[in-house]
């Protein structure tokens, strides 16, 4: 367990020179939820930017060949990859919560009526999407290294931002299909936060043991 916490802390220590990422990330999570008058965005901008940053300790890791390190620790290569997963779950949380209060200044701010219901919503579906993103990029991480393994760090992002952007792309090409991923989530709000919090659990989970296996036997 203390090697645990030790590598933890490392993968932070790892991605502190990064700092400026983060508050590029902020700032376009805060200007594009004000734009849109709505606080929600922020929390979902802020899981899917975080998302982008878990990948940041792989490429420490490999500029700086830290493999070969990580192989003379007295620890096995499961705890490392427990450490990873470790980490990145403190750095969700972390995200949740500066992201919810700041999300609700936001909306408030522009004199929208808060409606925690929704915004319990937009927490657990962010939750979801930064779960997901980061369970399918994490294994090519481990099997590709972060220069060719990066490619599917985009790919989540991209799928959800196209998917967001439906409904403009449908009325920029004149097709009438009448789609909203947020009508959607809302239609039903206990099946969106049961599926956006499984899928993200099962995933993770998913994730984490092809990870272990690919780095259990990756050559270091």
């Amino acid at each position: 367990m203390k090697n645990i916490k030790a590598l933890i802390g490392l993968d932070f220590k790892l991605v502190a020179p990064y700092w400026k990422w983060w508050l590029m990330f902020l700032a376009i999570a805060l200007a594009m939820s004000i734009l849109n008058q709505d606080g929600g965005l922020f929390i979902l901008f802020m899981a899917m930017f975080g998302m982008t940053m878990m990948a940041f300790p792989f490429e420490v890791t490999e500029k700086s060949n830290m493999d070969v390190l990580f192989a003379t620790l007295p620890t096995n290569r499961k705890s490392i990859v427990l450490a990873r997963f470790g980490s990145t779950l403190i750095s969700l949380f972390v995200i949740m919560l500066i992201s919810l209060p700041v999300g609700l200044i936001i909306h408030a701010a522009f004199g929208n009526t808060i409606n925690f219901s929704a915004f319990a919503i937009f927490t657990c579906f962010s939750i979801g999407v930064f779960l997901v993103s980061v369970s399918v990029q994490t294994p090519f991480m481990y099997k590709h290294g972060y220069k060719k393994g990066r490619i599917f760090m985009w790919i989540p992002l991209i799928v959800f931002i196209i998917i967001f952007n439906l409904p403009n792309l449908f009325e920029l090409f004149n097709w009438d299909v009448n789609f909203n991923i947020f009508e959607i989530l809302f239609r039903n709000t206990a099946a969106t936060v049961l599926i956006s919090l499984g899928a993200g659990a099962i995933a993770y989970v998913i994730s984490f043991f092809m990870s272990n296996k690919i780095y259990l036997k990756k050559d270091l």
